[in-house]
């Protein structure tokens, strides 16, 4: 009986708000998520970008051409923003 009391004590538009405000923060959370695995995955890609830009300008060293050394150092800056 004491059970069958607390049940009809309880409210329950409440515990539909509660539920439902937990599925939105966990929404809110893997959003954040998201956004995080997106900007790992941008700065992986310039680290990538970077080293081959570095491979570039070591063999326009070597070559001695200053027009390619010269355009592979300003992709290599352009990464460096990310």
């Amino acid at each position: 009986d004491e059970l069958l009391e607390k049940l009809k004590e309880v409210d329950y538009e409440e515990v539909k708000d509660n539920l439902v405000q937990k599925v939105e923060d966990l929404k809110s959370e893997l959003q954040d998520l998201d956004k995080e695995k997106v900007i790992q995955i941008a700065k992986d890609k310039a680290s990538q970008i970077q080293s081959k830009a570095e491979d570039i300008i070591r063999v326009a060293k070597e070559k001695g051409t200053p027009a390619l050394e010269k355009a592979a150092m300003e992709v290599k800056e352009k990464t460096i923003v990310v």
